[in-house]
């Protein structure tokens, strides 16, 4: 009879010790430091419920902010940030429109540093001057067909591709590095001056927005045993 109530007794502790409870389950046994070892039990049910539940579908998505380069300061998308398209001021939250890689894109005003491929430089004299971040490959790959194409803030040369075909430069050195997608190369411009400029690795320039809203062209020519045939090419929505 003792042996019957002792195995009873036994078997009520190891049951009581593995009773699950909130769900936790508690084993048996402690760690080192004397306090009993816990297992986290996922209730199945309770999480298949939570995920059918209709309310979370609808939730508004979260609305969408880019890092302002210029500031590093959170700027909302579309609102007219540094890098963003523009085609007056007005669409820009510093009220600089101004040209980047052959494109209309907002800028900033800065004290002493703009981010890499920009000068900081004066664009306005007098009591309101200011000065702002202005690009280093303003009419880079824009369709030329002379120096005077190339002329924005920083002129750049016309560099003379094959085929007959002329784009737009931008001065490189080993301190103002390439975009990418260019390389810096010693190469002869349409005035038949050399000079190191970006060129790009294509062989062939692309037509931005502003090349096709502006129908720009750049020269070409084919040659056979005939002779050659000079025309020009120009930036529609399909291409040159």
């Amino acid at each position: 009879m003792r042996e019957r109530l002792a195995i009873l007794a036994l078997l009520a502790v190891t049951v009581s010790g593995c009773e699950a409870t909130d769900g936790e389950v508690t084993l048996p046994g402690t760690n080192d430091i004397g306090v009993a070892e816990t297992t986290t039990v996922i209730d199945s049910a309770s999480a298949d419920s939570a995920s059918n539940d209709s309310s979370l579908a609808d939730l508004a998505p979260p609305e969408v902010f880019v890092e302002d380069s210029s500031s590093g300061e959170a700027c909302p998308a579309g609102a007219g940030c540094f890098g963003e398209p523009c085609q007056t001021a007005e669409d820009c939250l510093s009220g600089i429109c101004t040209m980047h890689l052959g494109e209309r894109v907002c800028s900033r005003t800065c004290d002493e540093s703009c981010p890499t491929g920009w000068d900081c430089t004066l664009v306005s004299g007098g009591a309101d001057g200011q000065y702002a971040c202005v690009s280093q490959f303003s009419h880079l790959c824009l369709p030329c067909a002379a120096a005077g194409d190339c002329n924005g803030d920083i002129p750049d040369a016309c560099v003379a591709y094959a085929g007959g075909s002329s784009f737009c430069g931008g001065a490189c050195d080993a301190e103002t590095p390439c975009p990418s997608g260019y390389a810096c190369q010693e190469v002869e411009s349409t005035n038949g001056a050399t000079s190191f400029q970006c060129v790009n690795t294509a062989g062939v320039c692309p037509c931005t927005s502003l090349a096709i809203d502006s129908v720009l062209s750049t020269p070409c020519e084919v040659s056979n045993e005939l002779g050659t045939c000079a025309g020009v090419r120009i930036c529609e929505p399909d291409g040159l």
